[in-house]
């Protein structure tokens, strides 16, 4: 591979298949992350970079546990070509390209979907784990005992397990996260914690970190599944989309009195209730349940 090979894949297969496959994803951005091999960093590697409109994302030299293809799908592709003979370099190729095609969607997200908690714990060990090398070097004269003594002090297995129990337990949406985001980070630490976790706790967890105007409106469904939760959680985020583009702005006079907070948080639990109710009544359409004949009796 050199810098005019690269270039070429860039150009005449990286960019067409975007177009082809995320529409609308070149004109919105693309953030490109590769690793510091020479090809990657040329200044005509560079330029054809600038010129395709990427943002490329910042990788640290020396980092394969940062870049998706190396921690995640090279190593699949070596146990499938384990102990397999080859007669020609077509065969390689018809076998890798079967691979990729083969491997299903949901694997290459979940490859992605770990560096979120990879660059975290980078960043958590960067100052830690040089100041301790700092300290032992003269007892290593090694890379085995380096290997040894680093495994020892920071791949203990229980301690990353306490950690990403934390993680679990205090993990909430962000405002500006989407839900699909948010589900997904919390399902991967739910499975790094304990694969064999029950669902209506996987649900529990997805439950209590959710945005609050999300939990207000799912609380009341009777939710036991990981895919009932993302599909109410999606329609909730679309339907409050639509909401928020279809409302109208009036221009409002200066001298308007204000809403003293008192009366502002019971207008905010009138309407919470009354959305409910009608949640409610819509997902229930059988329910005996009598309506309020005025406003004056939901007060």
């Amino acid at each position: 591979m050199n810098s005019d090979l690269y270039c070429d894949i860039l150009v005449n297969k990286l960019k067409p298949g975007i177009r082809n496959k995320r529409r609308g994803k070149l004109s919105k951005g693309v953030i490109f992350l590769h690793d510091n091999a020479r090809p990657h960093t040329s200044c005509k590697t560079l330029s054809t970079i600038i010129k395709l409109g990427f943002e490329v994302l910042e990788h640290p030299a020396y980092s394969p546990d940062l870049a998706p293809s190396d921690y995640f799908l090279f190593g699949l592709l070596k146990k499938e070509l384990k102990g397999k003979r080859f007669d020609s370099d077509e065969d390689v190729q018809k076998v890798v390209q079967d691979f990729f095609h083969t491997l299903p969607k949901s694997a290459y997200k979940e490859g992605i979907y770990k560096l979120p908690e990879r660059w975290r714990r980078c960043i958590e060990t960067q100052g830690t784990a040089h100041r301790w090398y700092e300290n032992v070097e003269e007892k290593i004269n090694s890379w085995d005992i380096l290997v040894k003594m680093f495994s020892q002090n920071f791949g203990h297995h229980v301690t990353q397990k306490d950690q990403l129990a934390e993680n679990l337990k205090t993990r909430a949406q962000g405002k500006e996260e989407t839900s699909d985001y948010y589900i997904q980070d919390v399902l991967h630490l739910c499975r790094e914690v304990n694969p064999a976790m029950m669902e209506n706790e996987i649900v529990a967890h997805l439950t209590k970190g959710i945005l609050e105007e999300i939990y207000q409106s799912i609380i009341i469904l009777d939710i036991a599944t990981i895919d009932e939760f993302i599909k109410w959680c999606r329609k909730i985020e679309a339907s409050n989309k639509k909401r928020v583009n279809k409302r109208v702005v009036f221009d409002r006079l200066p001298n308007v009195a204000a809403i003293d907070s008192a009366d502002s948080k019971s207008m905010e639990d009138l309407i919470r209730r009354i959305v409910r109710e009608e949640v409610h009544r819509t997902l229930n359409p059988e329910s005996t349940t009598p309506e309020p004949s005025s406003l004056k009796e939901i007060i």
